[in-house]
């Protein structure tokens, strides 16, 4: 299956030029890697930059996601560069209308590539271009999740007023709230500059922090759980499960959870004829997570059900 990376960032002032000479640079080499397929630049009204390259398969994007030079290219744009960024990897499934003015940057030959107007569909990542930029709308219509399942982790992993857990890609902290009747500390984790901001506005006096699944700003065996809820799908599974086993003390548990609709009420399937949902969804939910999971430094896998209802008013 085809794999899409998706970068976006911003700016700082008065780098354009220096950047503008990076940025060829790596898009010339990226055309060299075995598995290239395409790159396309957008600038969003908003000011993002947002860089979209499709490679073959998984196993030629992560050659280029651990190219040296692209490497070496990603630490000179932190440094540099970015007011702030995200990197994002998708299979080609996704897809994004983007509302765009002038291309981002030039493309190798110089000229300035055409931005996409609305009803263009480019292969995308909907929720992280578009979506996740927005964490008060994704706060606010976004369903809670079952105590029983909160319940039922806290129990396994044995967690209680002394522990300190992790909710990784945290987002707006939907399920941090609901954790934190369950543990003494958390510490939130998640790329986005919208959730965090809408996060911490909902959230007062839990620490979220910049990072991402293979980037956690934490130090080694410093939490006694990590949470993933509605995100594992986003995650670099290889790269990200041996970073979280590396913040997990030992013995520590990774819990893993999604709100999926229940498809046995005849309307759920309705809507998501009406959606489109089978075609556009952000990812299988028929993959076997616990066989990914089981392939990384964890054992003792275990799946649960758990039902419960979100009720939305007419405008959500």
């Amino acid at each position: 299956m085809r794999v899409v990376t998706v970068f976006r960032s911003r700016l700082r002032p008065g780098v354009e030029a220096a950047y503008a000479e990076v940025a060829a640079h790596m898009s010339r080499l990226v055309r060299t890697m075995d598995g290239f397929i395409d790159e396309q630049f957008y600038l969003s009204p908003q000011g993002e930059r947002v860089t979209v390259v499709r490679f073959r398969d998984a196993e030629s994007q992560r050659a280029w996601s651990e190219n040296p030079e692209h490497l070496a290219a990603q630490r000179r744009g932190r440094h540099e560069f970015y007011d702030w960024y995200d990197i994002s990897v998708a299979n080609e499934t996704y897809t994004h209308v983007f509302e765009s003015t002038a291309s981002a940057r030039p493309d190798v030959a110089g000229t300035w590539q055409d931005g996409h107007r609305e009803g263009d569909v480019v292969h995308d990542r909907e929720l992280a271009v578009r979506g996740f930029a927005r964490g008060d709308l994704y706060d606010a219509v976004r369903p809670h999740y079952p105590e029983d399942a909160l319940t039922h982790l806290v129990r396994a992993f044995g967690l209680n007023a002394s522990s300190h857990a992790l909710d990784l890609g945290a987002g707006t902290g939907i399920f941090t709230r609901q954790l934190l009747a369950h543990v003494g500390r958390i510490t939130a984790v998640d790329p986005s500059t919208s959730m965090r901001a809408t996060f911490a506005a909902q959230t007062p006096g839990v620490p979220v922090l910049e990072g991402s699944d293979t980037a956690i700003p934490l130090a080694d065996a410093s939490v006694d759980a990590v949470f993933a809820a509605q995100a594992f799908h986003w995650f670099d599974a290889p790269r990200a499960l041996p970073e979280i086993r590396r913040v997990l003390v030992p013995g520590g548990g990774l819990g893993l959870i999604w709100n999926e609709r229940d498809t046995d009420e005849a309307w759920i399937r309705h809507l998501n004829r009406a959606m489109l949902w089978d075609e556009r969804q952000p990812y299988d939910a028929s993959v076997d997570v616990g066989a990914i999971v089981a392939a990384g430094p964890f054992d003792e896998v275990e799946k649960s059900i758990f039902r419960h209802e979100d009720l939305l008013t007419h405008n959500q």
